[in-house]
């Protein structure tokens, strides 16, 4: 008896679309959005620039303004030859005086809590060896620079 063996079709496997990970998703919404981005960053920077002549001048003219011999409550007004520019009363800043005072009204709990010295502070004030003592550095975020593939 004859064995016979037929050829059986087979049909090929349907493509599947690989699964795109979030992670992926995110990448290329960052860098769909990455170059309007850089162009209103541009336009943010120039238009900083444009706004730094007027910022000088406005500078110059605050410490004209008050280099002038007004009592801090008086308000006036000086003419320019197109515009003009109202004076207004100084306003108030407060200051402390007495740190030692303060503690000792607040308590070293309560100081202490609301207490606050910036790194610049103990980088200027202490030493190295005194920064080692109280300061940790950690590690931060790491940089991300997203480009065209290809």
């Amino acid at each position: 008896m004859a064995i016979v063996l037929t050829k059986k079709k087979l049909e090929p496997a349907a493509y599947e679309e690989p699964d795109v990970s979030a992670f992926a998703a995110l990448i290329d919404k960052v860098g769909q959005l990455q170059a309007e981005a850089e162009k209103t960053l541009a336009r943010i920077k120039l238009e900083q620039d444009r706004l730094k002549p007027y910022k000088q001048a406005l500078a110059e003219l605050q410490a004209k303004i008050d280099a002038l011999d007004l009592g801090p409550d008086a308000i006036g007004e000086e003419l320019g030859f197109d515009f003009k520019v109202e004076v207004g009363k100084k306003g108030s800043a407060r200051r402390v005086t007495d740190l030692k005072k303060v503690r000792e009204l607040m308590g070293d709990e309560l100081f202490y809590a609301c207490a606050t010295v910036t790194l610049k502070d103990l980088d200027n004030y202490l030493t190295g060896p005194q920064r080692e003592q109280v300061l940790v550095t950690d590690r931060t975020s790491r940089a991300v620079k997203v480009v065209k593939r290809g």
